[in-house]
């Protein structure tokens, strides 16, 4: 329930204990935490999941750029010092 609530910082708990549990993620995972960040209003953290899934080599379908756009419709970056 996690990207449902927007919690970002739990559903990277998550992700993370996944990865400890050697538990190849893929493009569903991914979509949850990029889907977690849009609903967090993070861009910076979805803009980084996706990169990550770049890395893994994860295909990205419609969703995946959904949740992106979603982000960056009703997300905030960071002030600049």
């Amino acid at each position: 329930m996690c990207p449902q609530a927007g919690n970002l910082e739990r559903a990277e708990h998550w992700f993370m204990k996944m990865l400890e549990a050697e538990i190849a993620p893929d493009e569903n995972t991914y979509n949850s935490v990029i889907n977690a960040a849009a609903k967090a209003g993070n861009l910076e953290r979805a803009e980084h999941w996706f990169m990550e899934t770049l890395k893994a080599e994860v295909v990205s379908e419609e969703k995946t750029y959904s949740s992106l756009i979603n982000a960056a419709a009703t997300g905030r970056q960071p002030r600049e010092s």
